[in-house]
């Protein structure tokens, strides 16, 4: 009976699938361009799903000249909304987190950069053409920029206060558009990791400790892997129309042909 038994628990033993543990995983998500909505729908929609799939935290890569502010809030409020901790880093060598890519790297819980980047220059522009700024000299346009200067130094100001970086460094990269390279921003105390690529920056977060949520996090990233969360084919084709400078070349192009319909009543130019 002894033996049958023992065989009866080897055959239900190899019936059951071997139990095996989470394989540990973060997630990777770009931001390469400007920043626009439909990259900041791209970057928190992927936020929520690392979350969803289980990564212990999210690296969130940044090469940017800037962009909207509508936009980069949008993108912050997804990194102070996330379940998980998320890691910005310039990247690669020669990249920059420019205007909203500074803001942003402010507000990650770890900031990190490689050598060769460039952070800062922050101070918001008008990107519309001249013709349709109006008169800077009024005193009603003069209040506005004031008020829209004073309202991102007080943004920067509080993303610094938050991640418990330089305070002063990020009022003087909105109002003096001042920019540090990547060893001068670890001096200044806006980024916490140089790492020379994502290899040597998950050695230097393994073992770190961090506030998040109020609670003690520390990043296990021994034997850990990358789930990559990249755009859809519809996104990236959208991304490109909505860049500033294809919807500058755009706007030009149409008011071209409404001047022609104009002088030339009747004519086909906008009838293609």
């Amino acid at each position: 009976m002894k033996v049958v038994r023992a065989l009866a628990v080897l055959i239900l033993m190899s019936l059951v699938p071997a139990y095996s543990a989470p394989e540990k995983q973060y997630g990777v998500i770009y931001l390469n361009g400007i920043v626009n909505p439909i990259v900041s729908e791209y970057i928190a929609e992927s936020v929520k799903s690392a979350a969803s799939d289980r990564c212990s935290y999210v690296v969130l890569v940044i090469d940017t000249p800037g962009g909207g502010m509508d936009s980069m809030r949008e993108i912050i409020e997804s990194i102070h909304s996330s379940d998980i901790p998320v890691v910005a880093y310039t990247f690669p060598k020669g990249a920059r987190a420019a205007s909203a890519g500074g803001f942003i790297m402010l507000a990650s819980d770890v900031a990190a950069m490689a050598p060769g980047t460039n952070i800062g220059a922050m101070h918001p522009v008008n990107i519309l053409p001249e013709f349709l700024k109006g008169d800077k000299d009024s005193k009603t346009n003069q209040v506005m920029e004031k008020k829209i200067l004073n309202d991102a130094v007080a943004y920067a100001r509080s993303l610094a206060q938050e991640s418990g970086r330089n305070q002063e460094w990020a009022e003087n990269a909105v109002k003096k558009a001042v920019s540090s390279s990547y060893l001068e921003a670890q001096r200044a105390g806006v980024i916490e990791i140089i790492a020379e690529d994502m290899d040597d920056l998950t050695a230097k977060l393994n073992g770190r400790v961090i506030s998040f949520k109020g609670k003690k996090f520390t990043f296990d990233t021994a034997g850990i892997t990358d789930l990559q969360y990249v755009m859809t084919w519809k996104q990236r084709a959208v991304n490109r129309v909505a860049d500033p400078q294809v919807l500058l070349l755009l706007f030009i192009i149409a008011v071209a042909g409404l001047w022609m319909e104009i002088k030339n009543p009747g004519s086909e130019v906008l009838h293609y």
